[in-house]
């Protein structure tokens, strides 16, 4: 009983913590892969699907963070049910990211779908 509380505590965390780091990590390499020459352009394209994806998660993310320390965000609610799913398909299209970005994106919307997931009610802060 006392892992899977520590699990969930450690999942809870991730959902606050993970997104912000790696959402610049993912920005800065993103603007570096910009300036190379593709060597696989079906790579290129998914890289700018989930880069695309992954600041409108973190648009959301951010969203739903605010409404959180307001008090007034619930897993009922339609955002945070785009934010489970959404954050589930990101993280499928973030795996076929190019090699240099895909850590970044996958860890980033990793951390999204903890968020969604996991943290919602939680009081950590």
């Amino acid at each position: 009983m006392e892992v899977l509380l520590a699990l969930n505590a450690i999942l809870a965390l991730a959902g606050f913590l993970l997104p912000i780091p790696f959402f610049i990590l993912a920005l800065r390499e993103r603007l570096k892969l910009s300036k190379t020459p593709a060597t696989r352009n079906w790579r290129r394209v998914l890289s700018n699907i989930a880069s695309i994806l992954f600041v409108l998660g973190f648009a959301l993310w951010t969203y739903a963070l605010v409404r959180q320390f307001h008090g007034t965000y619930s897993y009922i609610l339609l955002s945070a049910s785009v934010g489970r799913w959404g954050s589930a398909g990101l993280i499928g299209v973030s795996a076929l990211a190019e090699r240099r970005l895909r850590l970044y994106l996958l860890l980033g919307s990793i951390g999204i779908w903890c968020f969604f997931g996991v943290s919602i009610g939680d009081v950590f802060l």
